[in-house]
């Protein structure tokens, strides 16, 4: 599905006169001025996740109802301000996901621990090979100098391992 975002602001405009004829400072409660109204509109964007979980937790908004048009506008009658009747189950849904995202977060934090302690071990790894490269070019230098008599014949090129001194 397609948000759309002129739809959503009609569907906002909807949502704050509906909670306006409750007596509600729809301003001061939602967050809902004009001006973010407007914002809406001329941006062509939706508002934030966390906008839309406090609309859904403080009036009982239908979210799918506010960004795709499905349902009804709210998940229960519409609620009075300061009536909690029907705002248990949200309450331990956002407490639910606020935990989850701590734990989230805490994953995150472990992840990047061990992403440190890998460079480190790789740091570690990298010198030790460069240190016995050094300490290894001598014997190195000595067996290229041991080889260095021979050299390829043609028969070598044919397949023949034949080593002929110079």
């Amino acid at each position: 599905m397609v948000i759309d975002p002129e739809k959503i602001e009609q569907r906002i405009r909807i949502f704050k006169q509906k909670i306006k004829s409750t007596g509600v400072d729809v301003e001061g409660e939602s967050g809902l001025s004009s001006a973010s109204l407007h914002s809406y509109k001329v941006r062509k964007n939706v508002p934030k996740g966390d906008i839309l979980a406090g609309w859904g937790e403080k009036f009982g908004l239908n979210v799918n109802w506010l960004l795709w048009g499905e349902g009804e506008m709210f998940r229960t009658a519409t609620p009075a301000i300061g009536d909690d009747s029907g705002f248990a189950s949200l309450r331990e849904e956002v407490a639910l996901l606020r935990e989850r995202n701590a734990d989230l977060k805490e994953l995150v934090a472990l992840q990047k621990e061990m992403i440190a302690d890998l460079k480190e071990s790789y740091r570690i790894l990298r010198e030790s090979v460069q240190a016995y490269a050094k300490q290894a070019e001598p014997e190195r230098d000595a067996l290229r100098e041991e080889q260095a008599p021979y050299k390829k014949t043609p028969l070598q090129e044919d397949g023949a391992r034949y080593l002929v001194k110079k």
